[in-house]
């Protein structure tokens, strides 16, 4: 009966689509002025509504009439898919126990964990329901966020540490290099020292009369030579020959 009506729905919309062009082609009753566009909607639009609901009421009454008629075909149906669910929630509770026990967790585990909660996230809200493990996977990834942030600050320490080595030999060579600078230069400024000494003790000669100090041969020191270091000649108020130059 639904089809019926279904097909009398679709001759009614055509009616209508023509009878826009053409009323009179659609209406071929009643006087010549009625036969309008004003009657086609009245009558084709009317027959649509009415065997729009009337196809809609007896398709929907088929139907049910099909599940009194068959009813275990549907209860079947049900049951199949609620044991198709269930067996999809039992393979996740198998992969989500195989983690092991809390205890067991560790980083290594960190790609088991996200293949299981892949595994889940990938079920739909009724299998999700028949999970039993849920709560183990969550403790399993609470525990796995935690490790993951000891180790990064673990990490972050022993970075910290060996760049403040690294700080502390750079200081240690730069100050070993300005130790060693500074020892350089005294021992420059000693050897210049020592060499100006080395200069001013050499020994030269005065006379017995003269303020002048001489070296050895000068012609001043014919009538007596007495020989000193030039430093304490220096010291005592000689001043050096200007003919040898001492």
């Amino acid at each position: 009966m639904d089809i019926l009506f279904f097909l009398l729905f679709l001759i009614c919309l055509v009616a209508l689509v023509i009878g826009l062009f053409n009323p009179k082609l659609v209406v071929r009753w009643g006087a010549q002025e009625r036969r309008n566009r004003t009657s086609v909607f009245k009558y084709y639009g009317i027959g649509i509504l009415l065997f729009f609901v009337l196809t809609g009421v007896f398709a929907e009454n088929t139907d049910l009439e099909r599940e009194k008629e068959n009813p275990n075909i549907s209860e079947t149906s049900i049951e199949e898919t609620v044991n198709a669910d269930k067996r999809a929630a039992i393979e996740v509770d198998s992969k989500i126990e195989s983690l092991g026990d809390i205890d067991s967790i560790t980083l290594e585990k960190s790609n088991d964990v996200e293949v299981v909660r892949t595994n889940f996230d990938s079920l739909n809200s009724e299998q999700k329901r028949y999970v039993t493990k849920l709560e183990i996977l969550i403790q399993a990834e609470d525990k796995l966020l935690f490790l993951q942030e000891e180790a990064d600050k673990e990490a972050a320490a022993q970075a910290k540490a060996i760049a403040d080595q690294e700080a502390a030999a750079q200081a240690k060579a730069i100050a070993d290099q300005e130790a060693a600078a500074r020892a350089a230069a005294e021992a420059q400024t000693k050897a210049e020292l020592e060499s100006a000494q080395s200069q001013n003790n050499y020994t030269v000669y005065i006379t017995k009369t003269g303020e002048k100090y001489h070296r050895d041969g000068c012609q001043y020191l014919r009538q007596s030579k007495i020989s000193i270091s030039k430093s304490d000649a220096v010291n005592v108020g000689y001043t050096p020959c200007s003919r040898c130059n001492p």
